[in-house]
C-alpha cells in the first residue's frame, strides 16, 4: 500500500536559518490512490495558509513510494558504536603497554 506525502516549499531561505525551515512534508493520511491524495491536497493547502500574505508557495509536489530505511540507519549506528568501542579498547591497550613500560613490567 502506497503512502502519499505533500511536499511544499515556501518563498525565502528559511525563518531562523534552519535548513529546510521553509519546507514542509505532510503525510496525506487515508489516501490509497493518487487521485485520493490529490483530493486531500486542497485541505492541506488551506490548513497551512498558503494564501496568507506572508506565505508564498513556490512549489508543491505529491511524493509516494516511501521506503523505510531504518534498517540501514540501525546498521550504521551499530557499526559506529562498534568502531567507537574498538577505538576505546585500542587506546586502553596502548595505555596498558605504556604503564607496563613505566613500571618495568
Amino acid at each position: 500500500m502506497a503512502t502519499f506525502f505533500l511536499w511544499m516549499k515556501q518563498d525565502g531561505k528559511g525563518c531562523d536559518y534552519t535548513i529546510g525551515c521553509s519546507e514542509l512534508l505532510v503525510e496525506l493520511r487515508g489516501a490509497t490512490t493518487l487521485e485520493e491524495a490529490k483530493a486531500k491536497v486542497a485541505d492541506q493547502l488551506e490548513y497551512f495558509g498558503v494564501d496568507d500574505k506572508d506565505t508564498k508557495l513556490l512549489d508543491a509536489k505529491i511524493l509516494t513510494d516511501a521506503v523505510n530505511v531504518m534498517d540501514i540507519v540501525g546498521a550504521r549506528i551499530s557499526r559506529l558504536r562498534a568502531d567507537r568501542e574498538e577505538s576505546i579498547v585500542a587506546q586502553k591497550r596502548r595505555d596498558l603497554e605504556r604503564l607496563k613500560k613505566e613500571l618495568g613490567e
